[in-house]
């Protein structure tokens, strides 16, 4: 009877380690994997992102000089795009952040936000991030609709 009840106990110890084994299905990446509004706040903040739909502008100076002997031409001209116009969060700046939207694949991460700024600019940011030696690092925004209002 005893040698019967020490084989139940171990069976029912494997079964218990399978089934508590099978039910967790989460990566190391996501099991490391707190987002917080407040952790991807403090993520934001010193980060630029471009106005999404700014045309592209080009800004152009000269001056043309003629003499009898010479003729001279100066030329200058700079592009502005969203890429160079932009957005730096700031830490006194930033009012809300919201999680939308987390997938998380292994050691990659794709968050979209909603920001709402002090400065009156708001909108959805998706961030995607990157798990690099245990910690997760902001890699890239991608800009989906944050702008003045």
């Amino acid at each position: 009877m005893m040698m019967r009840s020490l084989r139940i106990r171990r069976l029912l110890l494997v079964l218990g380690m399978i089934v508590s084994i099978g039910m967790d299905t989460a990566t190391a990446g996501e099991k490391g994997a707190i987002f917080t509004p407040e952790q991807i706040a403090r993520d934001l903040i010193g980060q630029s992102v471009g106005f999404i739909g700014m045309p592209k502008v080009t800004l152009k100076s000269g001056r043309t000089a003629t003499s009898d002997t010479d003729s001279t031409t100066t030329k200058q001209s700079m592009e502005l795009s969203s890429d160079t116009l932009g957005y730096t969060f700031t830490e006194d700046d930033l009012r809300t952040v919201q999680i939308v939207e987390k997938k998380i694949q292994g050691p990659k991460a794709s968050i979209v936000v909603s920001v709402d700024t002090v400065s009156s600019f708001a909108g959805r940011l998706r961030l995607y991030y990157e798990l690099i030696a245990g910690e997760w690092y902001l890699k890239q925004i991608e800009n989906l609709s944050f702008k003045p209002y």
